[in-house]
């Protein structure tokens, strides 16, 4: 009986931390207000941001069933047209394939950066800034030239 007294009290008091804690208390503020040293008012927030990403985790997963369930309906009825030979259904599939694949993360990441045709990194494809006390466009040129050689 002490055991799930001690429970709920603790869930109690995190609770109120969370509470205290949107209203723009500090840690110390919320631990004098509830009777606990402010390393206790740490872990009770952490936890229940712990639970709170827990649950997000659980509902994104739901909806990210959810909306594959969907997807994968639309896409049997597309499949069947397209089989058939109607190229209409066929441009739906596969845009829904695509999104299918993007809501499973089946494409590679992709590289988002100047290259060459060989995938190498071209020199000087960076931000380039241009300093103020250059008084021309020509003058400004110059000095990029003497600080690149």
């Amino acid at each position: 009986m002490q055991t799930s007294v001690r429970r709920l009290s603790a869930a109690e008091n995190r609770l109120k931390a969370v509470q205290f804690r949107r209203q723009g208390m500090t840690l110390e503020q919320i631990g004098i207000e509830l009777g606990v040293s402010t390393s206790m008012v740490y872990k009770y927030i952490h936890s229940a941001l712990i639970e709170l990403a827990e649950k997000q985790y659980e509902e994104t997963q739901d909806y990210r069933a959810l909306q594959m369930y969907r997807l994968e309906g639309l896409l049997n009825i597309s499949w069947d047209q397209a089989q058939r030979g109607d190229l209409a259904a066929v441009d739906k599939a596969i845009k829904i394939i695509d999104q299918l694949s993007k809501l499973m993360n089946l494409y590679a990441p992709m590289k988002i950066a100047p290259t060459n045709v060989a995938g190498e990194d071209l020199p000087n494809s960076g931000v380039i800034v241009v300093p103020a006390v250059a008084g021309s466009v020509e003058e400004w040129l110059e000095q990029y030239k003497l600080q690149t050689e």
